[in-house]
């Protein structure tokens, strides 16, 4: 199972699917956001 940036496939996609993204747009996000800097983040900021 490939990790993009501590996000795994499965979360990849259930971002794509809770956005209505692409693939390719979700695995820029992931990219660019450490996922443990996301999940500090406040909820509404999410």
């Amino acid at each position: 199972m490939k990790l993009v940036n501590g996000w795994s496939q499965e979360e990849i996609q259930l971002l794509c699917e809770r956005t209505d993204c692409s693939t390719e747009l979700v695995i820029e996000f992931c990219k660019a956001v450490d996922k443990q800097l996301y999940k500090m983040l406040p909820t509404e900021a999410k």
